[in-house]
């Protein structure tokens, strides 16, 4: 017969291994790997292409899922609008090249270009998260909780002295007030 302490753990065991949810980690810098989705708002490529450069590096890096395909598919259909659209803008340009309406044209072309490469450029960072992301997916879980509980660890080890060490200096601060 089994003690009453041996049975405990061994359903608590069984409800940690078995009843596993995502974490919704999505705290920490945007260099940092979590791997649940964090609840995140969802984004369109026009969303991303309106923040600033580190913004946007920030918001690519908590990308996840369908909102990740989602902007890299957004970002495959204007491409290829901007491929069909090409030669009618070249000739455009040509018949307007002498007109006075030549150097807003030019202004509009180099805002497209600027708006290409930064969709360029999103694309290429969406494509290395994804990669990421698959490589992560294809851990074994053991890694996973392995590194929350040497993280949990290290921070308790460090931060508990610090947490003491503060409270005692406020504590010391605040019977001198009361003096």
């Amino acid at each position: 017969a089994m003690s009453r302490r041996a049975m405990l753990g061994l359903g608590a065991a069984a409800l940690l291994v078995g009843n596993t949810k995502p974490a919704e980690a999505g705290f920490g810098s945007a260099g940092g790997m979590a791997i649940s989705p964090p609840p995140v708002k969802k984004l369109s490529l026009d969303d991303l292409l309106q923040l600033g450069k580190d913004k946007r590096d920030q918001r690519t890096g908590s990308l996840f899922g369908n909102n990740l395909d989602n902007i890299l598919n957004q970002i495959e259909k204007k491409q290829t609008q901007n491929q069909e659209t090409l030669p009618e803008f070249n000739k455009l340009i040509e018949q307007l090249r002498e007109d006075a309406m030549y150097a807003k044209l030019e202004e509009k072309v180099k805002q497209r270009n600027a708006e290409l490469a930064a969709q360029k450029e999103i694309k290429r960072q969406l494509k290395a998260r994804q990669e990421l992301l698959d490589r992560l997916g294809k851990q074994p879980q053991w890694i996973s909780y392995g590194a929350a509980f040497f993280a949990s660890i290290s921070s308790t080890l460090v931060m508990h002295p610090v947490d003491t060490l503060k409270v005692r200096l406020m504590g010391k601060q605040g019977q001198k007030d009361l003096e």
